[in-house]
């Protein structure tokens, strides 16, 4: 199965883990190129370091609470910021490449501890600490270009940042990021409501009441928000603005008026249509038997 196009990322709704394992050796190839351009070319220890951590950041995404935050959702988040082809390009500046490897890292780390039963930024918070930890043993094992120490200090902010996903910075490499992160907030209702129905199973343990009112709370405050996408030179968001806007509009309606969950309805359809299948297989089965009775009630007549 080879990865959707950019183009495609927009109507895409698939975050299983299945299409994530075939992502998986993609991300590894990126992750080489990046961590060259933050931490400078390889030595046998820091290949090492880098290898195992990889490994281990990329396995953690195949959790079995996630749903929609699999390794899918990273690689979406790669190809919307442009960081899945890493040809030198005329654009490709030493201060592009750099920050395209601190969008990078803050990608593949920003997500990488998630316990949907967390609350308070916990998950945030410890995803920055694996990288921080990631970073300070690279560090401490290899001599590293002086602009690693500024461009560590970007990751951090950006995977910080996505706690209430709004940020004071004038950044730009930060606010694209965050943009990119919320994209599925923009995409067509049908994948919107996917998406929307992905949240609730990774939240599945909270009551069906309780997911009503707090996911409404979470809707309602991004929608008090002047804006939901930073305004950033070269990027025209208007379109997205008015997408998501409809789009959290739409679940809140969903939700407070009509008390469903998306995709609630579909997965009581299939439950009907398998009830209903079950209930026609019994009575054929029935109807089989009270054939053979009546078959061999009716040679024993006939002896």
């Amino acid at each position: 199965m080879s990865s959707p196009s950019l183009s495609q990322w927009n109507n895409n709704s698939d975050y299983s883990h299945d299409l994530g394992r075939t992502l998986s050796s993609e991300i590894g190839v990126l992750w080489n190129h990046y961590f060259q351009v933050l931490f400078g070319p390889y030595s046998y220890i820091t290949w090492v370091i880098s290898n195992q951590v990889r490994c281990k950041t990329i396995d953690l995404h195949f959790e079995p609470q996630r749903h929609y935050h699999t390794l899918v959702h990273i690689y979406e988040l790669l190809d919307v910021l442009r960081l899945t082809k890493t040809e030198i390009g005329p654009t490709n500046t030493a201060a592009t490449a750099k920050q395209n490897a601190e969008l990078f890292f803050a990608a593949v780390f920003h997500d990488c501890v998630y316990d949907p039963k967390l609350t308070g930024g916990k998950n945030e918070t410890l995803s920055n600490d694996h990288f921080a930890a990631f970073a300070d043993l690279v560090g401490s094992n290899s001599v590293v270009p002086p602009s690693a120490s500024s461009s560590v200090a970007t990751v951090k902010e950006i995977i910080l940042c996505t706690i209430k996903h709004t940020t004071e910075s004038s950044n730009p490499t930060v606010k694209r990021f965050l943009n990119a992160d919320i994209n599925v907030l923009s995409k067509p209702l049908p994948c919107y409501e996917s998406y929307a129905h992905m949240i609730r199973l990774e939240y599945i343990h909270v009551s069906r009441p309780d997911y009503l009112k707090g996911r409404v709370a979470v809707l309602e405050s991004f929608l008090s928000r002047a804006e939901l996408f930073f305004k950033i030179e070269g990027e025209d968001v208007s379109a997205k603005e008015k997408q998501a806007r409809d789009n959290i509009k739409w679940e809140i309606s969903l939700l407070k008026t009509k008390q469903v969950i998306p995709g609630e309805g579909k997965k009581i359809e299939k439950s009907v249509e398998r009830a209903a299948s079950e209930k026609k297989l019994k009575i054929l089965a029935i109807l089989t038997i009270c054939v053979g009775i009546s078959y061999i009630l009716a040679r024993r007549r006939r002896n």
